[in-house]
């Protein structure tokens, strides 16, 4: 059975994640209320409660998502199709629970790719497609990668390397032999916890909507 765990509740905000399968999960958080966090909202959420919090010490999806096609660099979609359609969501729940990536409309990467050309000129935090700039795993920081840095993180993405005390976060695609089709394959953002192998690091190869991660939404209450 799914259950609501409350752990942020302050000035207005409340936010919590639900365990379950990826589908089940954002349908079971939308029910009641909450919208899927995004990443620069829940980089704050973690500086605002701090470094010992669940809200820190614990991994989540997030509402973006990637799109990959066959000898093309990966794009970051800051509004996941998994997300937004729950049928697709089902579909990729499935697909994972068979050990493989999810797969679908063929167009789907070139209409996002369509996007990010066609929004080149506005701010990178405000575009809703952007062009990944390698295929293999990459650092992010005000230095390393710095237009995605600020397109992903916004403006919280600084404050939040001090925050951990690190210098950079890695983004962690998903491998290139496993793109294999010319249809666009979709996964979902996974934010890292704050210690451990991921290190608050952005998984964008994730393989996982079948189990029981976590999911992350948020909402404002009544003070």
């Amino acid at each position: 059975m799914l259950e609501l765990k409350v752990d942020f509740s302050k000035d207005g905000i409340e936010s919590a994640t639900v365990s379950g399968q990826f589908d089940k999960a954002v349908s079971f958080l939308k029910s009641n209320g909450y919208g899927i966090v995004s990443l620069p909202i829940n980089t704050h959420l973690r500086i605002v409660a701090g470094i010992k919090t669940p809200v820190t010490k614990k991994g989540n999806y997030l509402s973006h998502g990637f799109a990959y096609a066959k000898d093309a660099y990966p794009l970051f979609l800051r509004e996941s199709p998994l997300v937004a359609d729950p049928n697709l969501a089902e579909l990729a729940v499935n697909a994972n629970n068979q050990g493989m990536y999810f797969i679908t409309d063929n167009d789907l990467y070139k209409r996002s790719l369509a996007i990010a050309n066609d929004e080149k000129g506005i701010e990178p935090f405000k575009r809703r497609v952007l062009v990944l700039p390698s295929k293999e795993p990459f650092k992010l920081s005000g230095t390393d990668n710095p237009e995605i840095f600020e397109g992903i993180f916004g403006e919280h993405g600084r404050e939040y390397l001090e925050f951990l005390e690190m210098d950079s976060l890695t983004f962690y695609p998903v491998k290139t032999d496993e793109i294999n089709s010319e249809r666009t394959l979709l996964t979902q953002m996974w934010f890292g916890k704050r210690h451990g192998p991921s290190r608050s690091n952005l998984c964008g190869n994730d393989i996982k909507l079948n189990r029981l991660g976590s999911v992350r939404g948020i909402k404002k209450v009544s003070t």
